[in-house]
């Protein structure tokens, strides 16, 4: 745990004074922390108001310490977001990871941001691909990143051929099912033969009633009898004559 930091005048003086060294160099009289002003600058100044005069970082490996320190909150993410600091092939895997398995409100923004790098969907942490990440419970807020790219939609993972929907039934989240049904997500089955719906039954996991039920054929269906008011009389041809003569 880090007890002392520099001061917002100590930064902003390292800065008028030496503005290169302020994204390269440990920050002078904190040298044990290892941190350069920039990173101290991220962690405890998120804001406009502090960096408007300040030459944003390019140091794309910045992300992977900043997902990995910065508070629930993550204006630092936020801040870095907004700086335009270049992302890394694993940066969107790792904020969804850090989104999947804690408490950290990482705004969608900041997900779009990490999602422009061209390998961001395909680079893997902790053997998982930020694809399936999405289907985390946890997640369920950044699915609109799949209206960008909506082939994921019919995405499979290379070892098992599991898409999305197997991914939301393994996580046991019936609402990210809902919400991957409802953008059309890819019901085909896995390498083993499995559908999503029948993995949901093997797994005691509640498929949605309104999504992947067939449609009933309409076709040589019988209409059901319009009622006739008493006494009327059937129309000429109509089936009910035969059996109205009977009680005639």
């Amino acid at each position: 745990m880090i007890t002392a930091q520099p001061t917002k005048q100590d930064l902003q003086t390292f800065w008028e004074q030496e503005p290169l060294a302020f994204h390269t160099s440990p920050m002078k009289g904190f040298e044990e922390q290892g941190l350069s002003a920039a990173q101290w600058s991220l962690l405890t100044h998120p804001t406009h108001e502090f960096w408007k005069d300040k030459s944003p970082p390019r140091d794309a490996s910045l992300w992977a310490w900043a997902i990995d320190n910065t508070p629930e909150e993550a204006e630092t993410l936020d801040m870095m977001a907004r700086l335009g600091v270049p992302v890394a092939p694993d940066t969107l895997v790792r904020l969804l990871l850090r989104s999947a398995s804690g408490n950290a409100k990482i705004p969608s923004t900041v997900m779009a941001f990490a999602r422009m790098h061209p390998l961001a969907w395909t680079t893997e942490k902790d053997k998982a691909t930020a694809v399936e990440l999405l289907a985390s419970p946890k997640n369920i807020a950044h699915l609109g990143l799949l209206d960008k790219v909506p082939e994921l939609l019919h995405w499979k993972k290379e070892s098992t051929g599991n898409g999305l929907l197997h991914c939301a039934v393994l996580y046991k989240s019936k609402p990210t099912i809902a919400a991957l049904l409802g953008k059309g997500a890819s019901q085909e089955p896995n390498h083993a033969g499995v559908t999503p719906k029948e993995l949901a039954e093997q797994e005691t996991v509640a498929w949605p009633s309104t999504f992947g039920q067939p449609k009933k054929a309409m076709s040589g269906l019988t209409p059901p009898a319009t009622p006739r008011a008493r006494g009327d009389k059937p129309a000429p041809g109509a089936s009910g004559g035969n059996q109205m003569s009977l009680f005639e």
